[in-house]
């Protein structure tokens, strides 16, 4: 079997745990199994998950949702989770839907695979687009982002949209270019990983998802008036998005998008088949891909 394709079929244990750019959280299972699928003579369409959890995490989240898709559709949809972004990359190429970062699908869309935007993921406050937050320990100097010159910097990874795109553009709507003006800077991972380097002092400054900041898991291990300090917000960029393959088949395309707006913020189904995500559900794709693009331009973000 293919090495790739292997993603699929593990066993995972609670005690995995595979960092890889986003913010993780904790399994509520003991044991999670992915099978290769039945032969049923029918096509069997893959959804791939861009690996922002470990995967036991990833396969807990989105499992629901995969199962939803499928009984409501009648398609036989399978979950692929891959634990790298680089095994991902090469994923998007083969499955027929993804569920991604807004900046990832960009990039992908761009290099990679052309990938047709179904729906945006919304937060559970109704929300469509997220923020960064730059943080730095709370004893710092640095007071604002003008301060940052001369300093080294941890963003998140570098598809990553509101820990990396947001944060680039923010700093040079400011008035600091990155690439000029601070003494060096990383392309880091998970936003527990980040606010750590910034608290231990291997960075001056460092970026994480501003829901990070505000939610119980970045409080839970920060304190953000003793430990670490929050010194800007950065502007607001799109939210995750479910796509399409172009060589999907257009009926079942229109099936899946269908399906997937029934869950929407308003709809009992967005606590059921989302519970594990904290998305509040999805709403129709409204051109979001282009406001990315606009950014990249303006604010020359540089594509990894």
């Amino acid at each position: 079997m293919d090495r790739k394709i292997m993603g699929l079929f593990m066993v995972f244990s609670i005690g995995v745990l595979m960092i890889s750019g986003c913010v993780s959280k904790e399994a509520k299972i003991d044991e999670l199994r992915v099978t290769e699928p039945e032969e049923t003579g029918g096509k069997v369409l893959k959804l791939g998950v861009q690996p922002c959890w470990s995967p036991s995490n990833s396969f807990t989240m989105f499992s629901p949702l995969v199962d939803y898709l499928s009984e409501e559709t009648g398609l036989d949809l399978k979950l692929v989770v891959v634990e790298t972004e680089k095994e991902f990359h090469e994923t998007v190429k083969e499955v027929d839907f993804t569920l991604q970062d807004a900046f990832s699908v960009y990039i992908h869309d761009k290099r990679i695979a052309a990938l047709d935007p179904l729906v945006i993921a919304v937060s559970e406050n109704g929300e469509s687009e997220e923020r960064g937050a730059i943080i730095v320990r709370a004893d710092s100097d640095i007071k604002s982002i003008s301060d940052l010159r001369g300093k080294t910097f941890l963003f998140g990874g570098a598809h990553n949209a509101p820990k990396f795109l947001a944060v680039f553009v923010t700093l040079k709507k400011f008035g600091v270019d990155p690439g000029n003006d601070l003494k060096s800077y990383d392309l880091g991972g998970d936003c527990s990983d980040n606010a750590m380097s910034v608290f231990l002092g291997e960075y001056d400054a460092g970026a994480v998802c501003k829901d990070f900041v505000e939610g119980e898991e970045g409080k839970g291990k920060f304190n953000f008036k003793t430990d670490l300090r929050v010194i800007a917000e950065t502007v607001s960029v799109p939210n995750w998005m479910l796509t399409a393959s172009e060589n999907v088949d257009k009926d079942a395309v229109e099936k899946v998008k269908k399906a997937l707006l029934k869950i929407s913020p308003e709809s009992s189904l967005a606590e059921e088949v989302l519970e594990e995500t904290e998305w509040g559900g999805f709403v129709r794709y409204s051109d979001e891909l282009n406001k990315i693009d606009e950014l990249v331009e303006k604010y020359a973000v540089p594509i990894k």
